[in-house]
C-alpha cells in the first residue's frame, strides 16, 4: 500500500511540473539560437516575437516591417513600390493612433473601419480611402492568423533585406551564446543602449575570456543587431 502510495505521488508531482512547462509560460528551451530558432508573430503587437527573455531577438521586433514581412510570407509574393508605400503609410498612422491611444498596435484590428476612421479623424489623423482598403485587408489577415511562424534567419534576411552569410549566422549564434553566458553572472540588457565596447567591458568584467576571434565575431554580430534596432 505504500509502494502504491508512493508511486501515486511520483506520477502527481512529474504531471504537475509538465503542466507547469507546457502551458505556465515557463519554456522548456532555455537555451535559443539564431541559426536553428523560430520567431512567432504576435498579433497584439504585430511584430514577430520571442518568449525567451534570454534571446538577443527578444525585443527587436518593428509592426512597420513585420506585418510587411508576415503577410508577404503568408501570400508568396512580395508588394509592388506602390503597395508597400500604401501598407507602410497606414502602418504608420496605426503605430502613431495606438501611442496615442495607449493600446496595442493588434487591437486596433477589432474595429470595424467606420470605427476607425471616426477614431484617426477625432486625433487629426488624414484619412483616404486607400487607407480603409488597406485596414480591411489588414482586418482580414488577423482573422486569418497568417503565417504565424518564421525562421529567425529568414526574419533577419527580410528585415535587412539581404541574404545572410554562413559566417555571419556562425557569428549570431556565438553572439547569443556569449550573452545566455554572461546571464549566469549579472541580469539581462538591451543590446542597442550599449555600445560594442561596453558590451565587451560587460563580459571582461565577470572574467570572461574572450579571444580575438571571438571578439571579431561579436563584432560582427553586433553591427547587424544594431541595423535590426535601426530599421
Amino acid at each position: 500500500m505504500k509502494k502504491l502510495y508512493m508511486l501515486l505521488m511520483i506520477m502527481i508531482f512529474s504531471f504537475t511540473l509538465y503542466s507547469c512547462a507546457a502551458g505556465g509560460g515557463y519554456d522548456v528551451q532555455i537555451t535559443p539560437s539564431i541559426s536553428g530558432d523560430t520567431l512567432s508573430f504576435d498579433y497584439r503587437t504585430l511584430t514577430y516575437t520571442t518568449n525567451k527573455n534570454n534571446d538577443i531577438l527578444e525585443i527587436i521586433g518593428n509592426p512597420n516591417e513585420d506585418f510587411i514581412i508576415m503577410y508577404q510570407q503568408a501570400k508568396n509574393e512580395y508588394f509592388n513600390d506602390e503597395s508597400l508605400n500604401l501598407y507602410h503609410h497606414m502602418l504608420n498612422n496605426l503605430i502613431q493612433l495606438s501611442e496615442l491611444e495607449s493600446v496595442n498596435i493588434g487591437s486596433l484590428l477589432d474595429l470595424s473601419s467606420t470605427e476607425l476612421n471616426a477614431l484617426m479623424i477625432s486625433h487629426d489623423i488624414s484619412v483616404t480611402v486607400d487607407d480603409i482598403v488597406i485596414f480591411n485587408e489588414m482586418k482580414a489577415a488577423k482573422a486569418s492568423a497568417y503565417q504565424n511562424y518564421i525562421s529567425k534567419v529568414t526574419y533577419i534576411n527580410e528585415r535587412l533585406h539581404i541574404i545572410l552569410s554562413s559566417d555571419e549566422i556562425n557569428s549570431l549564434d556565438l553572439f547569443q551564446e556569449t550573452y545566455i553566458d554572461y546571464l549566469d553572472y549579472q541580469t539581462s540588457f538591451i543590446i542597442k543602449d550599449f555600445t560594442y565596447e561596453e558590451i565587451i567591458e560587460k563580459y571582461t568584467s565577470v572574467g570572461m575570456n574572450l579571444s580575438e576571434d571571438t571578439l571579431e565575431d561579436l563584432k560582427i554580430a553586433y553591427d547587424i543587431l544594431i541595423l535590426l534596432y535601426e530599421t
